[in-house]
């Protein structure tokens, strides 16, 4: 592999402020989306201009965490992102990190007529899931990215209804396998 770099420039809220971390980037709309995991927007990339997409609403008034503040630990830790549908409508699913209870939430970021919309759930039982599957202890969790393969929806949707115990039209990239209705994953839960 061969990679040349034409160019550098630190990427900029069109206010001026700076675009903290780039935790993950994927498309959204005709641009793209920066998420940071030190704040609860995200930066959405269209037309030249960067426009603040809040995902998660502020942790103790704070809107944006780091060491000198000593407000790190209170960051959502917003590690993963991916292009998914919501039904058939273009969407993104981003992921904290689970390495904390406030960590294990998503966001499903969606356009309703040209403007940015967000639904949160709580995926605890999902993290617990993984940390099962990865033999690990759930406090000890800590995810920082994903790999995006196409699975088969009605999979998806079984294996989120069983976590969250509700109806979802939400294509989640997940390995559905192991999370299907019955004994195995009621063990696991």
């Amino acid at each position: 592999m061969q990679i040349e770099i034409e160019g550098v420039e630190r990427l900029r809220f069109d206010h001026g402020g700076p675009v903290r971390a780039a935790s993950a980037v994927t498309a959204f709309g005709n641009g793209f989306l920066v998420v940071q995991d030190d704040a609860t927007h995200a930066a959405w990339f269209l037309d030249g201009r960067a426009t603040a997409v809040r995902l998660l609403p502020p942790v103790e008034g704070l809107e944006a965490f780091d060491e000198l503040s000593a407000t790190k630990h209170l960051k959502p830790d917003l590690e993963a992102a991916c292009a998914v549908l919501d039904g058939t409508d273009p969407a993104v699913l981003v992921m904290g990190s689970g390495s904390s209870p406030a960590r294990m939430r998503w966001v499903l970021l969606t356009q309703e007529q040209g403007h940015p919309h967000t639904r949160v759930a709580d995926m605890t039982g999902l993290y617990r899931v993984a940390a099962d599957a990865l033999e690990v202890p759930l406090d000890a969790l800590n995810l920082e990215g994903v790999l995006h393969r196409p699975v088969v929806e009605a999979d998806v949707k079984a294996a989120v209804e069983h976590v969250l115990g509700l109806q979802t039209r939400a294509a989640v990239p997940t390995h559905a396998r192991g999370l299907e209705q019955g004994p195995a994953a009621q063990r696991r839960t």
